[in-house]
């Protein structure tokens, strides 16, 4: 009769049971593996077979067959050798483990019989708990993810395949203390700090905004101004995770193949050049992966240099920017990933870069006089709209705010500059706008599904906004999309504010953000 034991692959970003039959009977050195494995599954004949006699344990001389179970989906990658060498040894019962009904397997083998790391392995036990198994066996390299879960299964970590009878319990992560909450007030991850960068408060507030609400941002000025860095600044004022949002990114990383630390932990920037490929950036391949938005998500993706992007890959945003989320259709397979993720992007007014200096500063913008020696826009018209005309209608009008970062003159930079509001003080505030937003409605704004008939409702605008709002927007000629973003904003506002409804100074600011300063300039 077939023993059985448990191992788990990865599809899309999710964990899947593997069931592992194993068959023994009397034929001479055969070894069959099925169930439509690819090339790293078949291989594991070799590396089982040394491994089983690298450890002390007896190969068997008779006919083996193991069937992957469900046969009809495609398995892949090399963590199903421990679940396959597992059931040979239970067969020849040369060993025995309580529970086996009821434990996951995971782990690439050595021909030495060492336990090697597999990506994933997060997701797989995470699926497993769902599944109602109650013990997994994995790599020791894996423990530091997997500790994240181990209250919820009892997970043997082991580095020898010969050790698989005495491997100990790991102690899980809640219990060392190390993932008590990240402390409101801890530095940014990047080494950015709001206090650090000299004048730019129309971009830090809107930043503090985007922060508060889950906004997206453009960021629009000559180079060297400090886009870049008031980008990385905003992952200093992001409220910290909780333990779930935690889980998602840890296993969506993993299941990337990237090194788990503590500085998984945090919120993920991600910053892909702009020469990417729509695959590198939403994902894709022949069995999907996940892209960059995906390794973005409940974090920030900064697209410097927006502009330069291909065509393809700016337009490949319109759907994750809407909906949180990407679905990538293969003719062999389909993937679902989670793209929950704040776009902050950035720009030069034009291919030259220096448009909308003091000379010609875009509407709405005042700054001093130009000075002497000032760097002049050279594009012609026709160039500035080729520039603008980069960027289509669809995507400028996901973005919710617009800011102009300008270039400070050259006396402020050596002036001592006055005290400025700290990332740890923008980010109390920040806490207390979601503490507001999750007590109102119980969820952030970011995560507010609305329509035009129930945003004036839940988002509780006043009579006088709404008024307001029919008489600046009808100029504007903003989508109905574009309404429900700007009454969003006005609503993050408000919370910012600490007021219960929306009131008109706030919808005028969030106006005053909504202005594209990339077309006006």
């Amino acid at each position: 009769m077939a023993i059985l034991t448990y191992s788990a692959c990865i599809s899309g970003i999710e964990g899947k049971i593997i069931t592992v039959e194993t068959e023994i009977y009397s034929q001479l050195n055969k070894f069959f593996i099925v169930g439509l494995g690819d090339t790293a599954v078949q291989e594991a004949k070799r590396r089982i077979q040394f491994a089983i006699s690298n450890s002390g344990f007896r190969w068997s001389k008779k006919a083996i067959t193991i069937n992957l179970a469900p046969a009809q989906m495609r398995k892949e990658g090399s963590g199903l050798d421990l679940a396959m060498a597992v059931g040979i040894l239970l067969f020849t019962k040369q060993i025995t483990l309580p529970h086996r009904d009821k434990t996951l397997f995971l782990g690439e083998l050595g021909l030495d019989g060492q336990i090697r790391s597999v990506p994933g392995v997060l997701a797989m036990l995470l699926q497993a708990h769902k599944q109602g198994f109650t013990h997994a066996y994995i790599p020791a390299e894996n423990t530091f993810e997997a500790s994240l879960v181990a209250d919820r299964l009892k997970i043997h970590s082991i580095n020898q395949l010969g050790g698989i009878q005495s491997a100990k319990a790991i102690t899980p992560m809640k219990d060392t203390g190390m993932i008590n909450h990240a402390p409101l007030h801890a530095p940014c991850p990047l080494g950015a700090d709001f206090r650090d960068i000299l004048g730019n408060i129309h971009a830090k507030r809107a930043l503090t905004i985007a922060a508060a609400g889950g906004h997206n941002v453009l960021l629009t000025g000559p180079p060297g101004t400090g886009k870049s860095l008031l980008a990385k600044a905003l992952l200093g004022i992001l409220p910290p995770l909780n333990f779930e949002e935690m889980l998602d990114i840890v296993s969506i990383h993993s299941i990337s193949g990237e090194r788990i630390s503590e500085q998984t932990f945090t919120r993920p920037f991600r910053s892909p050049h702009h020469s990417s490929s729509a695959n590198a950036i939403i994902g894709g391949g022949i069995h999907p992966t996940p892209g960059e938005i995906t390794l973005a998500h409940h974090g920030v993706l900064f697209l410097d240099e927006f502009s330069e992007y291909r065509r393809d890959v700016l337009e490949s945003l319109r759907e994750p920017l809407e909906e949180k989320r990407i679905t990538i259709s293969r003719t062999q397979s389909k993937a679902v990933f989670p793209a929950e993720f704040q776009l902050i992007a950035a720009m030069n007014p034009c291919a030259c870069g220096f448009a909308g200096l003091p000379h010609e500063a875009p509407k709405g913008a005042q700054y001093g006089p130009a000075t002497a020696g000032e760097q002049i826009c050279t594009c012609s018209s026709f160039a500035k709209d080729r520039y603008h005309r980069k960027l289509s209608g669809p995507i400028l009008d996901r973005i919710d705010l617009f800011s102009y970062v300008p270039r400070l003159p050259l006396k402020k930079l050596w002036q001592k500059a006055s005290v400025a509001e700290s990332s740890s003080q923008i980010k109390t505030l920040v806490s207390k706008a979601h503490e507001l937003q999750i007590k109102r409605q119980g969820k952030t704004n970011a995560n507010l599904k609305l329509t035009l008939n129930t945003a004036s409702e839940i988002l509780q605008i006043s009579k006088e906004a709404l008024e307001l709002m029919t008489t600046i927007t009808e100029a504007m000629q903003l989508s109905p999309r574009g309404l429900v973003r700007l009454l969003k904003v006005s609503r993050t506002i408000a919370d910012l504010d600490g007021k219960k409804v929306v009131l008109s100074l706030h919808l005028k600011e969030a106006i005053n953000f909504r202005q594209n300063l990339v077309t006006d300039s």
